[in-house]
């Protein structure tokens, strides 16, 4: 297992729209959806990062893309990134708080 650092988790949320850094741990993320396009802050701890990470590469993510030579690092990476989006495209009301924990994502208070 990779290292993972806050900052190498904003470069991977640019995937799904832009992002800054607004704190030691957390991200403005305004969502690249030419329909809907939604903003949340997006909360974590170096700790949560790790833990949620190294659970979704346990279930072996690399299968989900079938592309040879992807890792299951990579693809840990790529899923952690889908289901932040989701989580964003799924929030009652735009700007909400969607925070990623050692257990999984959800809207910060649901």
């Amino acid at each position: 297992m990779m290292n993972p650092g806050l900052d190498d988790f904003a470069q991977k949320l640019t995937s799904i729209g832009h992002v800054d850094r607004i704190s030691e741990t957390s991200f403005a993320v305004r969502t690249a959806d030419p329909v809907l396009p939604r903003s949340a802050i997006v909360e974590t701890t170096q700790a949560d990062l790790e833990l949620r990470l190294t659970d979704l590469v346990g279930g072996h993510p690399e299968q989900i893309w079938g592309q040879p030579g992807l890792t299951s690092d990579e693809a840990a990476w790529r899923l952690l990134a889908v289901h932040v989006e989701e989580t964003i495209d799924c929030m009652d009301e735009d700007g909400q708080t969607v925070v990623i924990l050692a257990g999984g994502v959800s809207v910060k208070g649901k």
